[in-house]
């Protein structure tokens, strides 16, 4: 019912029979009256994301939303949304270490002022890292070797840093940022953390890296002095306590 209200009668028989029918054909959904292209099974955590409710950001007027990082952006499905829900945005970087969802990420995000990054999001630039993939786009991960499935695909994959990006983009500032690499957050947050000087809101994936959660808010915390929380599902996100956001 969900799905019928918010995407429609055809992108609702798309998504939960069409894709089970054609599991090896790559497929379509019409999102905010454009194309969201994707792969059915193996991007189901993606796609099927639409068809219940979620957590929004909504910026005003005075606080505009304009300039948004997706750190693990997968297919594009959160920055879809995001965007269209701020209409300030100006720019946008999407990190993704899997090749073919950046791929399919770039696709979807054609229309707006979008830079995909096809790399593994880190402290540092330029390291090389063992990325594989996994039956689900959205489990796929940076991993040790010692724990490498072989039947897998694994191939390396460079580093960036939010530092670099917001040089590379020549970002004023970061309104708002989304953390979804699975667990690879404690890296991001352990040194060369100059950009959370710059940015307004911060949100992360609480179930990958729930032992992780008190260092990072205290570390952002350090920054911001006053926050606000908020914990939707298993988002938490904050943000400086000036910011009037939805």
């Amino acid at each position: 019912f969900n799905s019928l209200r918010f995407l429609g009668g055809i992108n609702t028989l798309k998504i939960f029979f069409i894709s089970n029918l054609l599991k090896k054909k790559n497929l379509h959904i019409t999102l905010f009256n454009k194309k969201f292209y994707f792969r059915p099974i193996i991007d189901k955590g993606s796609y099927r994301r639409f068809t219940f409710s979620q957590y929004i950001i909504k910026d005003t007027q005075v606080q505009p939303l304009e300039y948004f990082i997706d750190a693990g952006a997968n297919i594009g499905s959160q920055t879809i949304r995001i965007v269209n829900l701020n209409k300030n945005i100006k720019k946008i970087a999407c990190i993704e270490p899997d090749i073919e969802s950046a791929k399919i990420c770039k696709k979807n995000l054609i229309n707006y002022s979008a830079e995909v990054y096809n790399n593994a999001l880190s402290c540092d630039d330029g390291k090389e890292l063992m990325f594989q993939n996994s039956f689900n786009s959205e489990m796929s991960e940076i991993i040790e070797e010692k724990k490498l499935i072989k039947s897998n695909s694994v191939y390396p994959i460079k580093t960036i840093s939010i530092n670099q990006i917001e040089k590379e983009l020549n970002f004023p500032r970061i309104d708002f940022i989304k953390f979804d690499i699975n667990g690879y957050e404690k890296d991001v947050f352990s040194k060369n953390t100059e950009w959370i000087n710059i940015t307004n809101a911060i949100a992360f994936n609480n179930a990958d890296i729930n032992e992780l959660t008190h260092d990072i808010i205290k570390k952002i915390q350090q920054v911001y002095g006053d926050i606000k929380i908020y914990n939707i599902d298993q988002m938490i996100i904050v943000m400086r306590k000036n910011l009037n956001w939805l």
